[in-house]
């Protein structure tokens, strides 16, 4: 039952239905159980969703991160896995606003820092950017490259867009910033 009310929110999130409505009694209804049944495996539904949350980020992880391999790789072959994790993030972040939105609320994800799904993720855009003759810092660089990716995601649906190119220009110009230009 668990499990059945851990794929019921993941629904919930899926029609984009906000985080900070989904209630255990909706979930429960959605799920086909009691009213009740929920609180036998989650004290709220904010340990619901953390839990929901947390598998989804891994998922978001992995998503863009399949495939991408980050040792041995000339600089060039780097920018190009960085330009390709850029180009994902942003479908993955588009492809459900209100769930991505979701996944970076840390209100609702409890681990310790060091366990949060977005360690790995992080690790390999440093490991990424580390390769190449860029300007910043490595970390400096990631986290740059992530607050990026993070409004080319989010603005267009919040804001007038002045100066806006197409993504995936915006995704070049974003690498050409945190790893330098190709040589």
């Amino acid at each position: 039952m668990r499990e059945d009310l851990l794929v019921a929110a993941d629904g919930l999130l899926d029609e984009g239905v906000s985080p900070d409505v989904i209630s255990l009694r909706q979930v429960a209804r959605r799920a086909g159980v009691s009213p009740m049944a929920p609180y036998r495996h989650f004290e709220s539904s904010q340990a619901l969703l953390g839990e929901v949350l947390t598998r989804r980020f891994q998922r978001f992880s992995a998503a863009l991160c399949d495939g991408i391999v980050v040792e041995d790789l000339t600089p060039a072959a780097a920018r190009s896995r960085l330009a390709e994790l850029g180009a994902r993030y942003v479908q993955q972040g588009r492809a459900n606003l209100v769930a991505y939105h979701a996944l970076f609320d840390s209100s609702l994800i409890a681990p310790e820092p060091a366990d949060l799904p977005g360690v790995g993720l992080f690790a390999t855009a440093v490991a990424l950017i580390s390769t190449c003759p860029g300007p910043l810092e490595p970390r400096s660089a990631a986290r740059m490259f992530w607050c990026g990716l993070h409004g080319i995601v989010c603005l267009p649906g919040r804001a007038a867009l002045v100066g806006w190119d197409a993504d995936h220009t915006l995704v070049a110009d974003l690498v050409r910033l945190v790893a330098g230009p190709a040589n």
